[in-house]
């Protein structure tokens, strides 16, 4: 489930409260032609309370908005990375791959 709330995005797990990943857009950043949100919350992202790594989700239209280009940097995942390499890492490849199909229809 997504929910949205002003510039902040919270994806839900069925059956929890808690959210798995939060999102907050910076408009300071963003422009027509780009988004960037950062990773402010969630079970599944580890946050620096420092400010000073900020996980970030980055959408930019290309070639005249024929193409979207997305892109993850700075992201810490909460699990450890053998763990999140065979479970999360996976699962984020399979949004993507949904996300690419959703936006070719």
């Amino acid at each position: 489930m997504v929910e949205r709330d002003g510039d902040r995005v919270r994806f839900r797990a069925r059956g929890r409260g808690q959210s798995v990943l939060e999102l907050t857009l910076f408009t300071e950043r963003s422009t027509c032609d780009r988004a960037l949100l950062y990773v402010t919350g969630g079970d599944l992202a580890e946050v620096d309370p420092t400010g000073a790594r900020r996980g970030r989700l980055e959408f930019r239209t290309v070639l005249g908005g024929a193409h979207v280009l997305a892109a993850v940097h700075d992201f810490v995942p909460r699990l450890p990375w053998p763990i999140y390499t065979a479970t999360q890492a996976p699962a984020h490849l399979g949004v993507m791959w949904a996300f690419g199909r959703h936006l070719a229809k």
